[in-house]
């Protein structure tokens, strides 16, 4: 009972951090703000996910860290707003979007060891460095310093599925982070449609991603690529056309080139939905 109300409460997408950003922060001059505060409003914009956004998410997260370069969990945040930039090709160039999520990251780690999301990332580095041992080792730690934490859980999620590790316990992972949480982020069904989409339960990663972020392209690739692989062309279709017009430079390579995607089973359900769709 109190991880639940551990998760809903304090995370930084939690009620505590609503409260503080409603009460306190908007009374504010954008001048006046502090790096925690904004760092609060940054990470208000990183979970809404659409390019504008995320746009201010990295402005927003790039000030935080301005006014205080030791602040770690801006590094972190402002490393996940990147990643989102990446992943979705906002940047317009997938690898220096890949590059500052790196720097972020380990910026993060290095100014806080116990910084467990920042500890998984680096570990999803490692893997796209041809190290998926200790990419697997540090995202164990992870999980280790921070077992009761929702959103590590189902960050380690993803990264089983995506960059290292085996994508079933992945899922006993983020099925655990959705049930401590009890108002998880929408991100999470993020994770859960990577999850069961590599596995190959595409129907159930079909369910995931109809609750995950909609102004996400990247969304909308697995919507579409899900249902191709089950012989469901028109539904497929129709997203895919989607897709096409109002995301016209996305593609499944500019995911992975993007994002750290390393895992071979990943790499391959990806690119054998894409084909299907045509969308290589």
């Amino acid at each position: 009972m109190s991880e639940n109300v551990i998760n809903v409460l304090a995370s930084c997408c939690g009620k505590l951090a609503q409260f503080r950003r409603n009460i306190v922060v908007r009374r504010k001059p954008p001048e006046s703000m502090s790096a925690y505060e904004c760092h609060l409003l940054g990470v208000e914009q990183l979970n809404i996910y659409s390019q504008s956004a995320n746009e201010n998410a990295i402005r927003l997260l790039s000030r935080a860290v301005e006014l205080d370069p030791s602040f770690s969990q801006g590094w972190d945040e402002l490393g996940f707003a990147y990643a989102v930039q990446g992943a979705n090709g906002y940047g317009g160039n997938a690898a220096t979007s890949l590059e500052r999520f790196k720097y972020c990251a380990t910026k993060a780690l290095e100014l806080d060891p116990g910084n467990s999301p920042a500890r998984q990332c680096v570990g999803d580095f490692l893997a796209l460095s041809g190290d998926f041992e200790g990419a697997i080792a540090e995202n164990t730690r992870a999980l280790r310093n921070s077992p009761n934490d929702s959103g590590v859980l189902a960050l380690v999620a993803g990264s089983r599925a995506l960059a290292a590790g085996d994508p079933a316990e992945g899922r006993c992972l983020i099925e655990r982070a959705l049930q401590i949480n009890a108002l998880p982020p929408v991100w999470y069904f993020s994770m859960l449609g990577r999850v069961t989409f590599v596995i190959g339960s595409h129907r159930e990663a079909i369910a995931a991603f109809r609750r995950a972020p909609q102004d996400m392209p990247s969304t909308h690739m697995f919507l579409a690529m899900a249902p191709a692989l089950l012989g469901e062309m028109e539904e497929a279709n129709q997203i895919a056309a989607r897709l096409a017009s109002e995301f016209p430079d996305f593609n499944p390579e500019m995911f992975i080139a993007g994002y750290p995607i390393t895992n071979p089973p990943a790499v391959e359900a990806i690119r054998r939905g894409a084909e299907r769709m045509g969308l290589a």
